[in-house]
């Protein structure tokens, strides 16, 4: 049997994604995601959304829906802007995280594909970074 938290999580927090028309996508990841929750964690959600919004409205978006998930799960939530995050967030979302809410799953794919190539092409990068250093510092 599904926990509560699944419950709301996959039947109730795509409903309140379709009701945020700038909302592209949502995951929930972090301990929930990965099954280690313990009873007083918070839950990480993260969300994609509309290119075209600014800062500010990123911001109050992200507010709202923090706030409507929290009254939901009746736990605290971490709402994180995927379009803002760094590559390494992205691929632990991408990787660890459950997909909730897609507006537009071809799209969705899609950006998950651009993602995963910009994370793998950064990686080679970060491996002669890491390389260089041990060199200058004798490791």
């Amino acid at each position: 049997m599904k926990s509560a938290i699944e419950q709301t999580l996959n039947q109730d927090v795509p409903r309140l994604m379709r009701r945020h028309l700038a909302v592209r996508s949502a995951y929930v990841f972090g301990s929930v995601a990965t099954g280690f929750e313990r009873v007083h964690s918070d839950v990480d959600v993260t969300v994609r959304v509309d290119r075209g919004l600014t800062p500010v409205e990123m911001f109050d978006l992200r507010l709202k829906i923090a706030d409507a998930l929290e009254d939901l799960l009746g736990r605290p939530v971490d709402v994180v802007v995927l379009n803002t995050a760094s590559l390494k967030m992205i691929h632990q979302v991408m990787t660890t995280g459950r997909r909730l809410y897609a507006a537009d799953p071809e799209e969705e794919t899609a950006f998950r594909l651009q993602k995963r190539k910009e994370y793998f092409d950064f990686q080679y990068y970060l491996k002669d970074d890491r390389k260089a250093l041990k060199a200058f510092y004798g490791c």
